[in-house]
C-alpha cells in the first residue's frame, strides 16, 4: 500500500517505510486503473467456452511425481551431497517497481526454474496437459505458449484478482505441487462467468483448469503459512486472434471504456 510517511514523502507502508517518488506512485496507480478496467471489460468482451470459466480436478496419474523428480533432478547433487543449497538455488522474481498485482515489496516470491529439463518440460505441457484443456475446451486445438517454473510464495503474499494476457494465456492450468506449514486453506478466488464468488482450494497432485484471458481469479488473503509452491502452464488456440489492442478497439470495448469514464491515456500514461 502506497501512503504518505510522517515526514511528508510518499512510500511503501510495508515495514520497510520505503521511499518512492510521485512519478512511480502515478505509474501504479496506472497498473492498479488497468487491471481494475480489464476486469471489467475483458469478461464481457472477449469470447469464453466454459460456462463456469473454470474446473478443479486431480492431475492424471504422475503428473505430480514427474513434476516433483523434474524439480529434483535439476538439482540432483545439491539434493544428495548439499541440501541446504537448495534454497540458494531459487531466483527472486523481478518484478517492475510499478506492478501491483502482488504485493512484492513485503513479501518476495521465487522462481525454481525448469529450463534444465526443458526436455521434460514441454513434454508435460505438450502430451499430459495439453490433451487435458484441449477436451475441456470442447476440442480446441491449442499452441503451447508458456510454462513457467515453480513458483514459491511466502508467507502473507497475497495475489490480487486479475485477468490474464489475452494474447497466450487463454486455456491454462494451475499445478499445486506443494505447501509448506499452511495452517489455513489459501483458496484461490475466481469469479465465474455466472457472476457468482467461488473460493477453491487445493492440495499438492491437484489442478484447475481456468480460462485466464477473461477468468478474474487471484489470492487476495494473505498466506497463512511458511510456503505455497505452484506451476502454471498455458496454452491459446491455434486460430486466437483477440489481443489487449483488440479489445480496445472493438465497438463494444470501446463503450465500456466510455461507460466507466476511463480513457486509455489513464490507463497507458
Amino acid at each position: 500500500m502506497v501512503t504518505q510517511l510522517e515526514n511528508g514523502q510518499w512510500g511503501f507502508d510495508v515495514g520497510q517505510r520505503q521511499r518512492v517518488t510521485e512519478d512511480l506512485v502515478r505509474r501504479r496507480h496506472s497498473t492498479t486503473v488497468m487491471t481494475h478496467v480489464r476486469n471489467l471489460i475483458f469478461p464481457i468482451i472477449i469470447p469464453h467456452h466454459d460456462p463456469l470459466g473454470f474446473k478443479k480436478i486431480k492431475m492424471p496419474k504422475g503428473l505430480h511425481r514427474r513434476l516433483m523428480v523434474c524439480v529434483f533432478f535439476c538439482f540432483l547433487f545439491l539434493f544428495y551431497n548439499f541440501y541446504r543449497n537448495y534454497y540458494d538455488q531459487r531466483v527472486a522474481e523481478n518484478w517492475e517497481d510499478e506492478g501491483t498485482q502482488l504485493n512484492y515489496f513485503d513479501v518476495k516470491s521465487h522462481i525454481i526454474s525448469l529450463d534444465n529439463q526443458w526436455e521434460e518440460r514441454d513434454a508435460i505441457a505438450n502430451d499430459v496437459v495439453k490433451p487435458i484443456l484441449a477436451e475441456w475446451s470442447g476440442g480446441e486445438e491449442l499452441e503451447f505458449t508458456a510454462f513457467y517454473g515453480i513458483r514459491e510464495y511466502a508467507r502473507n503474499a497475497l495475489l490480487r484478482n486479475h485477468v490474464d494476457r489475452s494474447e497466450t494465456h487463454v486455456f491454462s492450468a494451475i499445478l499445486q505441487i506443494s505447501q509448506t506449514d499452511v495452517q489455513s486453506p489459501w483458496e484461490l478466488e475466481v469469479i465465474g462467468f455466472d457472476g457468482k464468488r467461488y473460493l477453491v482450494e487445493l492440495e499438492p497432485g491437484e489442478m484447475v483448469l481456468y480460462e485466464g484471458h477473461t477468468l478474474i481469479h487471484g489470492r487476495p488473503h494473505p498466506l497463512n503459512g511458511t510456503l505455497y509452491s505452484n506451476a502454471f502452464c498455458h496454452f491459446k488456440p491455434k486460430s486466437w486472434s483477440w489481443s489487449t489492442g483488440s479489445v480496445w478497439k472493438h465497438p463494444d470495448g470501446k463503450a465500456a471504456l466510455s461507460k466507466l469514464r476511463v480513457t486509455l491515456n489513464d490507463i497507458y500514461r
